[in-house]
């Protein structure tokens, strides 16, 4: 087996392809299965990189960390700070969103709206996300 793989590199590579596109509904259903079962072990290493790389904090200047990501997920109670949909109704979770200026954390966003917030393009969710900009102050 390891003379014909290193004979044929991309043998496997198009095998596991083939099977992914065959699967793909099934592997889709297990992975959000075993996310919503494990959701600590899901975000806790994709996280803590990418927070600490775009600058992600605290009000008080602290880094942004697994431990405040679980802490505003339990005062959101699992949803969007501003369309209040659940994480368990989303592809993704929540996104812990930020001000570009300063790095520190407003809440947790689904990525939809966080998307928005840049654009703040549709009418009715303007006044929601400006509603959740003015509340953002009062988180703890």
């Amino acid at each position: 087996m390891r003379e014909y793989r290193r004979l044929h590199p991309n043998a496997q590579k198009t095998f596991n392809s083939a099977w992914y596109q065959k699967n793909k509904e099934h592997v889709k259903k297990k992975t959000r299965e075993w996310s919503l079962a494990n959701p600590e072990k899901r975000s806790a290493g994709n996280n803590k990189s990418r927070w600490k790389g775009e600058g992600i904090i605290n009000k008080d200047g602290s880094a942004f960390t697994q431990i405040d990501y679980d802490r505003l997920y339990q005062i959101q109670q699992g949803s969007c700070a501003i369309c209040k949909m659940h994480s368990t109704e989303l592809d993704k979770a929540l996104a812990a969103d930020h001000d570009h200026q300063t790095g520190i954390v407003r809440g947790l966003l689904c990525f939809i709206c966080n998307s928005k917030l840049g654009h703040k393009e549709a009418s009715d969710w303007h006044t929601k996300a400006d509603n959740y900009l003015e509340d953002s102050s009062n988180v703890p």
